[in-house]
């Protein structure tokens, strides 16, 4: 049992993988929504670095991303990165974690200082509400910095790519990329 289960976490982590790459300029002013369609306000909050978490807003982060939330605080020490949130009655229910790329993002798209922005989770049970796309809006009206925000879905979270779509970013294709463990190792497109 224990082979079979080491055997499927090397094929999880070694092949071909899709990304759907969107793109929006950011800097415009557009209308951020500050309510859910039931009227429950939500607030808006960036963390720039990971001393600045409550321990409420940990706990929250612990149950939206249940392994993920160590790697998120340790790549939220680097000086690059951003965590957008969106609080409901106190808690942190969404997030979005910014990159400022330095150089190029490893898809070859975004030059020096554009953003990539991901991942990005909602809780479970707020889903389909509209966080995600409030979240991207916030992120690109109020980011003056950089030209192009982009965001990078997988090929068959269909959910996902209608909240990118909604907040106004466009589709730029589809992109496929060798991987094997966390390195990418070939790059290129593949279509639309």
């Amino acid at each position: 049992m224990l082979c079979i289960k080491m055997l499927r976490r090397i094929k999880d982590s070694v092949g071909w993988r899709k990304r759907v790459i969107f793109r929006k300029k950011t800097g415009t002013s557009t209308k951020v929504s500050s309510r859910l369609a039931d009227g429950s306000s939500i607030e808006h909050v960036v963390y720039n670095s990971p001393f600045q978490l409550s321990a409420g807003d940990l706990i929250a982060l612990k149950l939206i991303v249940k392994e993920a939330d160590k790697r998120i605080l340790k790549w939220l020490k680097r000086p690059n990165y951003r965590l957008f949130a969106i609080k409901l009655n106190g808690e942190i229910v969404h997030f979005c974690l910014v990159i400022i790329c330095k150089k190029r993002d490893p898809f070859k798209v975004a030059d020096a200082d554009d953003i990539s922005i991901g991942p990005c989770v909602t809780l479970k049970k707020l889903r389909g509400k509209g966080l995600y796309k409030a979240n991207l809006e916030y992120i690109c009206s109020n980011w003056k910095a950089s030209k192009w925000a982009y965001v990078y879905t997988r090929v068959e979270n269909i959910p996902s790519q209608k909240g990118v779509a909604a907040a106004g970013f466009e589709r730029m294709g589809v992109y496929k990329f060798f991987s094997i463990g966390r390195f990418n190792v070939y790059i290129r497109k593949c279509g639309d």
